[in-house]
């Protein structure tokens, strides 16, 4: 789930907290309801009252956590404020939740490091790049005066970062990476986006 908005105000670009994706929790309730619905309504006639009364908890967490999870995960990130500011005309990065502002000159680049996981080496089959699987995060690595990083996003595959990555071109700055893993799975493949 995308958990995050890119705002750009004139020179000013944001990474905010997003706002709870209510046309995807709808769409998934509207889906699991029914399904869940009807696994029951079998299950009544099928099973025991006990067995049937032991079905219903574990069908109506999974609903009520579909339905309370990514809201709770949205208003969790709200709490926790902005992400990223970066002001153009002061050349300032600000990253809030790290109480840390740094100069443009400091930043290093901007890294995507997109893990795969272990399925295609158990297939043994080459992998192709699937920006939608996987894990990956969006990292700044800055010198303060060492070279650090700080972990700005967390997702399920790649492909969500787009909207950062364009801004962060437009605004030139700083480098940006992509950092796959290999097919073998212990090297990684690096490359300018």
């Amino acid at each position: 789930m995308r958990y995050w908005t890119v705002v750009v105000h004139g020179k000013q670009f944001r990474i905010t907290p997003g706002r709870i994706p209510w046309k995807s929790v709808l769409l998934l309730q509207a889906f699991l309801c029914p399904l869940a619905g009807g696994m029951l309504y079998f299950a009544y006639y099928a099973a025991p009252g006990e067995l049937f009364l032991l079905m219903c908890l574990p069908v109506a967490i999974a609903i009520l956590g579909c339905f309370f999870l990514p809201m709770m995960r949205i208003r969790s990130e709200r709490a926790k404020g902005d992400i990223l500011v970066y002001d153009a005309d002061r050349q300032i990065v600000t990253l809030p939740r790290d109480r840390m502002s740094i100069r443009k000159q400091q930043v290093v680049e901007f890294r995507i490091l997109h893990d795969y996981g272990d399925d295609e080496e158990e297939r043994g089959s080459q992998p192709k790049p699937h920006l939608n699987r996987g894990a990956a995060e969006l990292r700044i690595v800055y010198r303060n005066p060492n070279v650090k990083t700080a972990t700005l996003l967390r997702v399920s595959g790649a492909k969500p970062f787009d909207d950062v990555v364009a801004v962060l071109k437009k605004m030139d700055l700083a480098r940006i990476s992509l950092v796959e893993q290999q097919s073998n799975g212990k090297t990684w493949n690096v490359r300018d986006l």
